[in-house]
């Protein structure tokens, strides 16, 4: 595959090789999609998080150990993949370096997590389950994920 660099953003173009096919679907990034669901050229994935109860223990007046500091959150996901033929998903060969606006994908949805706190006092093990957006015939599905956040800012 070859990058070819115009302004500022790159465009890959050429042959697309097994090794650098862009997977959609899984608790990576599409809760909604079975793992590596969809592939194609190009892949673009974002999703937001909002923590909405700290410590849902307090709040539901549960005593709860230290050890199993639960919380309450949401999430909003999106994605598309591009570059791929509609009958096989295969991908194929592309000159686009992104998605027509029908190719997004997006869902909502809720999760508990507990943070475990190994080996980072951020650690968290999350059950979530992801409502579909739009008239696809995606399902509402349950995932079970292990998080441990990228902390870039150094320790006060």
């Amino acid at each position: 595959m070859d990058l070819i660099f115009r302004g500022r953003e790159p465009r890959s173009g050429g042959q697309v090789l097994p090794q650098d096919v862009m997977f959609l679907g899984g608790v990576a990034n599409l809760r909604t999609l079975k793992r590596n669901e969809l592939e194609g050229a190009g892949r673009v994935t974002g999703r937001a998080d909002l923590l909405l109860i700290d410590e849902l223990g307090k709040l539901l007046h549960l005593p709860l150990p230290a050890w199993m500091p639960l919380q309450l959150g949401t999430f909003a996901s999106t994605g598309a993949v591009w570059g791929r033929d509609p009958v096989t998903g295969a991908a194929v060969p592309t000159t686009r370096y992104q998605p027509n606006r029908d190719e997004y994908l997006s869902e909502v949805g809720v999760g508990l997590n507990w943070r475990v706190g190994i080996p980072e006092p951020l650690t968290a093990v999350r059950v979530e389950i992801a409502f579909p957006l739009g008239p696809d015939g995606r399902k509402p599905a349950y995932a079970l994920a292990y998080q441990q956040p990228l902390n870039l800012l150094p320790p006060r």
